[in-house]
């Protein structure tokens, strides 16, 4: 088709010019950047004056800036030390000291926000009808938490070792330690903390007497029972009150044992047939006192001389110490005690 305008013509046609020959793709394959090529891209970002400097294009330039980085970060090291050092409070807890619990309880119970993540222990009770009952104590599970208390955050980090240790129950656990860490330079305010959490735990404790067994070469709590009055166990005429008036002076007479460098201890040595009131009187003295009661078993196989003198100058304090034997009555040679 042709047309005509002002003595010149346009051509016009259906038809498509042809299209260019197509290419085959390629892959393409990234090759890691030489040196030099690194250098060039980095070197869009520095100063004309270390453009233009051949050492610096030849890798000079490269490794002085990766020394200085690997200062950069060497001073970063040190100056967070010296930070946690001179502005920072840290307080570490194992699961073998006997504050650890009251601890962990205490963060969860007084912190501002209570932690999101805990652990449950439970622990059976029986009561003197025979009715039994469970208790559950929740606490911080493993891990790191952040807590306020007093108007101050503190992170507390919660782990479990491979070790395994004797726990303050006599049980066998694995070793667990807490770690607290926070702003300041005054101990007291941890202090003040572990204070506060043992004297909560103590106005919570069962009132009652407290029963301590030998395991191994330690003391551990076996159980906390109900105290026994005097009156309730019966012995010849007189015979508990002039024990009980023995050691009262006894109780009044530490200065005079301490002066002359005599051991400040007393014993007595009870006998009799099963069931006559030897552990009935113990436990009625120490409930009169407000002591708790530490048993050895002589009988025990492993219990030798060094360490029966270990048990019975670690005992906790105040305590009655209690050594039970099988030895029938007729067999025990007299002993005079101090």
């Amino acid at each position: 088709v042709t047309s005509w305008f002002g003595g010149g013509s346009v051509r016009s046609s259906n038809t498509l010019p042809p299209s260019p020959p197509s290419v085959p793709s390629t892959p393409v394959i990234s090759t890691p950047a030489t040196p030099t090529e690194a250098i060039s891209s980095i070197s869009a970002y520095l100063p004309n004056f270390l453009k233009d400097n051949a050492y610096f294009h030849a890798g000079a330039g490269l490794a002085g800036m990766g020394m200085a980085a690997g200062m950069a970060r060497r001073f970063a090291v040190i100056g967070n030390a010296y930070f946690r050092r001179r502005f920072m409070l840290t307080l570490q807890v194992n699961n073998r000291d006997a504050v650890y619990p009251l601890l962990l309880e205490f963060i969860n119970k007084h912190s501002a926000s209570q932690t999101r993540s805990v652990t449950v222990n439970s622990m059976i009770k029986q009561a003197e009808s025979g009715k039994t009952g469970v208790a559950f104590n929740y606490l911080p599970s493993f891990g790191t938490h952040f807590f306020a208390y007093k108007w101050r955050w503190i992170k507390c980090e919660r782990n479990s070792e491979t070790q395994v240790v004797d726990n303050t129950e006599g049980r066998r656990v694995p070793l667990e330690t807490v770690t607290l860490t926070t702003l300041g330079t005054d101990l007291r305010f941890f202090r003040d903390m572990v204070e506060s959490a043992t004297d909560e735990a103590q106005g919570h404790a069962e009132t009652g007497l407290v029963i301590y067994k030998a395991v191994g070469s330690e003391w551990h709590k076996a159980s906390v029972g109900s105290k026994r009055p005097l009156e309730s166990v019966v012995l010849k005429d007189g015979q508990a009150e002039s024990i009980l008036a023995d050691i009262e002076q006894f109780l009044d007479c530490k200065a005079w044992y301490q002066e002359r460098g005599i051991p400040y201890r007393r014993g007595y040595l009870l006998y009799g047939s099963p069931g006559s009131g030897k552990s009935s009187f113990v436990t009625a003295l120490a409930s009169h006192f407000g002591y708790s009661v530490c048993i050895i078993k002589l009988s025990d196989r492993t219990l030798d001389d060094y360490r029966l003198d270990h048990l019975i100058n670690s005992v906790p304090p105040p305590r009655f110490s209690s050594s039970k034997t099988s030895t029938r009555p007729s067999e025990i040679a007299p002993t005079k005690t101090p």
